[in-house]
């Protein structure tokens, strides 16, 4: 009977040690999925990170071409601005121009209706003076 106690403690305690081995085995499993499930998230997170890298790369070309398409429509604005520019300078100029040429045929005019006044004046007093001298 000695026999079969020991061997029935023995047992039990297989039987715990089988016990433990499997709770141990589960936790283990536990842990496995759980580190699988954290694996496939962070693989999600680095797809979803790729993608966004992805996409910021090609809206930072988008933009660059947009900056560029701008900086020549600025190339071009200034361009028409400086021609612009110097147009009206020279228009400026020749409005000046013109005005001097106005003053100047102006100024020409009143000497000139100065002039025929004076000799208006003159032929006036030559004709009285012809009607004085034909009338006596």
């Amino acid at each position: 009977m000695g026999f079969i106690v020991v061997q029935w403690k023995g047992a039990q305690v297989l039987d715990k040690q089988l016990r433990a081995a499997k709770l141990s085995e589960r936790n283990i499993q536990n842990e496995k999925v759980e580190v699988e499930q954290r694996v496939i998230q962070l693989q999600v997170d680095v797809d979803t990170l790729k993608g966004s890298i992805e996409s910021m790369k090609l809206e930072a070309e988008a933009a660059k071409k947009k900056i560029s398409e701008h900086d020549e429509l600025v190339q071009h604005l200034h361009t028409a601005l400086s021609f612009n520019f110097a147009y009206f300078n020279a228009f400026d100029q020749a409005l000046a121009d013109r005005d001097k040429a106005i003053a100047d045929r102006n100024s020409r005019i009143s000497d000139l209706n100065t002039s025929l006044v004076a000799t208006r004046k003159r032929l006036d007093e030559a004709i009285a003076e012809l009607k004085k001298a034909g009338a006596q």
